[in-house]
């Protein structure tokens, strides 16, 4: 058979390493808009997190379905994803349950 090359090599990461790519969950008044009304939760993470990684992370540590997932790549070397979560779950009740209120 023929082997292809790849041009960048495959990095695996155990579970506990891609959780630790995660820096923050943002708060703000915007993300809160956010939570309130689009069912969307908004984390920090570093640059090496992809999408995919990004959704098995979330289904596992929240147990719930991810709708969408967008991503903005900052200047300094960071990802903003901005997690929408299925309708029938609450971001708000999440975000309650890790010890932050809000209004």
């Amino acid at each position: 058979g023929i082997i292809k090359k790849l041009k960048y090599p495959i990095v695996k990461f155990n579970f506990n390493d891609k959780i630790k790519m995660i820096k923050k969950i943002i708060i703000s008044k915007k993300t809160l808009n956010l939570i309130k009304y689009s069912n969307i939760i908004t984390f920090e993470t570093y640059s090496k997190l992809d999408k995919k990684n990004m959704k098995k992370i979330i289904k596992k540590l929240f147990g719930h379905k991810v709708e969408k997932i967008n991503s903005l790549i900052g200047k300094k070397g960071y990802k903003k994803y901005f997690v929408k979560i299925d309708e029938y779950y609450s971001v708000s009740e999440i975000i309650s349950c890790l010890g932050i209120n809000f209004i």
